[in-house]
């Protein structure tokens, strides 16, 4: 595997933008911001928790 990343001029992946999968484009509320915390922090906890502990 090693050396086989090379870059590509042309477009490999087409897709769609829609209102789901979008940047917000205004603020979000504290609690959605405080909610998005708490998932990656929790998210953070497992995948430490799987590398130290793989199954």
């Amino acid at each position: 595997m090693s050396g086989s990343i090379t870059h590509l001029d042309e477009s490999t992946i087409h897709r769609r933008l829609h209102e789901e999968n979008q940047t917000p484009a205004g603020w979000r509320s504290l609690r959605r911001i405080i909610a998005a915390r708490i998932m990656l922090l929790r998210l953070m906890v497992e995948a430490r928790r799987r590398t130290r502990n793989p199954a």
